[in-house]
C-alpha cells in the first residue's frame, strides 16, 4: 500500500504492508495528515527489500 502523508509540510512517500504495518497505517489515519492511500500488488523487488532489509544493487 501506498501512502502519502503530510510531514511539517512536505509530502512523503512510504510503501506499506498492512499484514505488517497495521500499526503504522492506523496512526497515519489517526492522524488526520494521509493526502493518498493506493492499494497495490506489490513487486517481486518490494517483496526482497521488505523480507531481507536490503536491495541487491
Amino acid at each position: 500500500m501506498a501512502v502519502e502523508h503530510r510531514i511539517n509540510g512536505t509530502v512523503k512517500k512510504e510503501l506499506l504492508f498492512p499484514e505488517k504495518d497495521g500499526t503504522r497505517i492506523a496512526e497515519l489515519l489517526q492522524s488526520g495528515k494521509v493526502e493518498t492511500m493506493h492499494s497495490q500488488e506489490a513487486t517481486l523487488e518490494q517483496i526482497f527489500i521488505q523480507l531481507t532489509g536490503r536491495g541487491l544493487a
